[in-house]
């Protein structure tokens, strides 16, 4: 029963799963910090963020407000992302004000791989299709490790080794088993952070649950008949004077002056957006929050690691290269079972055909 549901369920899903590998291997090769699409010469001194968001304002509408990127490096742009149905980006090179680029989500080729791999091209309904095939492939990689273990009374031994001196069948059959194996433990964890990535709600709710942890209310903003807002960079210096050191990920600009988000990635925190929370009121600039990831609920903890942990952002470069390396694995695992299925059946009809004459 196990083979059967083993065999079946990755012949039939086994496509969308290279295709998703494969898109997630080349994400994680052609990262900013791998192969920037831009960079920027570095200089002594960068523009204010008021100025150059006021730029990132003549490209980009703001009727759901901007989220600004920082980068993880000096010599790559700011991005500047409209929370809006068209979600268009602006490039900005924060040393000279300059417009390099305005991408919609999809843009070619990197926008495109990545809707790809995160939602096979198909909106909120393929995100969440994508999540039902993850553990459907999460069942595939646990009946795969079942099957390998040696039956009782026989010797791991057996299980290691390469028949290459055997039929085409055997080859197959055993490099199979055998990446399969070597696979399955970075393959799980994979799969898990990335179907937890997708029901993050779902999970959140279930962690909180379980461990009875309290999510922070947002706070509501001051009361105020100022209608304009605080300068951008004395929300910043607010914010990091309130949690020193680290560098700033993220910073969400809502509008109707609701309390500005900074987010902040400490020295040791491995998420590299930063899950260090800072609640500022627009129009006054004074803290309102302040939720430090150690003092966060016990999902968001996780996703602190869960997070790099699915992108390859944590660690060294070794781990990249591993994660690179296990992209290309679903495509060999459906390669090889493609070909043990044909050579069997095909063994089987021509043994049939003999019998019969």
């Amino acid at each position: 029963m196990l083979r059967l549901l083993h065999r079946w369920l990755g012949l039939t899903i086994g496509l969308v799963l290279v295709v998703t590998s494969l898109s997630g291997s080349w994400l994680i090769y052609n990262r900013e910090w791998r192969s920037p699409e831009f960079v920027v010469e570095v200089e002594t001194q960068t523009i204010s963020l008021e100025q150059l968001y006021k730029i990132a304002l003549t490209e980009i509408g703001t009727s759901g407000g901007i989220v600004i990127r920082y980068p993880q490096s000096q010599e790559l742009p700011y991005q500047f992302w409209a929370i809006n149905d068209g979600h268009e980006r602006v490039f900005i090179n924060q040393y000279t004000g300059d417009i390099l680029a305005k991408y919609k989500p999809d843009y070619w080729p990197y926008g495109w791989a990545f809707e790809l791999h995160t939602e096979l091209l198909a909106g909120h309904q393929g995100e969440t299709a994508l999540g039902f095939f993850g553990l459907l492939a999460l069942i595939i990689v646990l009946t795969g490790v079942i099957l390998w273990l040696p039956k009782r009374g026989q010797r791991i031994s057996k299980h290691l080794k390469i028949r290459l001196n055997k039929s085409n069948y055997v080859r197959n059959f055993d490099l199979h088993r055998h990446i399969g194996i070597l696979a399955a433990p970075v393959l799980i964890i994979t799969l898990m952070t990335g179907i937890t990535l997708v029901f993050n709600k779902e999970f959140g709710l279930l962690v909180n649950s379980l461990t009875n942890s309290q999510v922070a209310k947002a706070p509501k903003p001051l009361i105020s008949n100022n209608l304009s807002r605080v300068n951008l960079d004395s929300i910043l210096e607010t914010a990091n004077t309130i949690m020193p050191g680290g560098r700033v990920g993220i910073i969400i600009v809502p509008t109707d002056n609701k309390p500005i988000v900074v987010r902040k990635q400490m020295q040791d925190d491995p998420h590299p957006n930063g899950l260090n929370f800072i609640h500022i009121d627009a129009t006054s600039g004074k803290l309102l929050q302040v939720i430090p990831v150690s003092q966060a609920d016990t999902a968001r903890k996780l996703f602190n690691w869960i997070y790099p942990l699915h992108t390859g952002q944590i660690f060294n470069d070794w781990y990249d290269w591993i994660l690179f390396a296990l992209g290309l694995v679903p495509a060999l695992m459906l390669f090889t079972a493609s070909m043990t299925f044909y050579l069997r059946n095909n063994f089987s009809t021509r043994l049939k055909h003999q019998q019969k004459s």
